[in-house]
């Protein structure tokens, strides 16, 4: 099975089930649980750092399921790649509620990153030559607007006191699964590279979905108080 949209796939996320069926089921028992989390939650009675680190908690949850749909259907660099987006904002998610006053650098972060972005484009020949007046003038208000010091995944994983994570899922999928780097390539070449591999798999996916169960469980810990209150 070359097509991962192939009928076939049922059969094998069967034969996944039955053969993890312990890293399965405890996975999804705590996607589950973490999404029944929000069933009765009262967002406007939250601080605003802690309903950015609710809607940042949500995106995690989200971002695990996919993750595990994809291990399961034998996609597993790209559920590599999709938990290391997890896991970054877990950081964020958690870094809000562990410091609360990280909402003003996240902020400003946002901005910042929001000028490089329209400060390129501006550079860019192709794209200023269309662009109108008022066009212009609006990106470049966007570009004044920047304050305040950058805050990367490595101060939010520090932050939220995670920083085991950072050292060890986070920039291990960067590596090996998100970047598009030659270790990336493992996933996709046998052999010393002679041999090109494109199919549902099962290399790494219990260790895969035992990763998204950690991001979870993690999570679980810092937010499931927030979301009680």
């Amino acid at each position: 099975m070359h097509n991962f949209l192939s009928a076939d796939i049922e059969n094998f996320r069967l034969q996944v089930w039955a053969q993890y069926s312990e890293a399965c089921s405890r996975c999804v028992e705590k996607a589950n649980f973490a999404a029944t989390g929000f069933k009765n939650l009262v967002f406007s009675d939250h601080a605003p750092s802690e309903r950015i680190a609710v809607a940042m908690w949500s995106k995690c949850v989200r971002a695990c399921q996919a993750a595990f749909l994809l291990a399961e259907r034998g996609m597993i660099p790209d559920a590599q790649g999709t938990l290391r987006g997890a896991v970054e904002t877990l950081f964020h998610a958690t870094a809000l509620v562990r410091k609360p006053e990280v909402l003003e650098r996240m902020l400003a972060h946002d901005d910042i990153e929001k000028g490089k972005h329209v400060k390129r484009m501006l550079a860019h020949t192709e794209i200023s030559s269309v662009l109108s007046s008022d066009d212009r003038q609006r990106l470049e208000s966007i570009v004044k607007e920047q304050k305040g010091p950058a805050f990367s995944v490595y101060d939010a994983a520090m932050a939220s006191e995670l920083g085991h994570l950072y050292e060890t899922i986070y920039r291990t999928l960067s590596q090996h699964a998100a970047h598009s780097t030659l270790s990336s390539l493992n996933h996709e070449l046998e052999d010393g590279g002679k041999i090109l591999v494109m199919g549902p798999t099962t290399a790494q996916i219990e260790w895969t979905i035992k990763l998204i169960t950690e991001c979870l469980d993690a999570g679980i810990y810092v937010m499931s108080p927030i979301l009680k209150n």
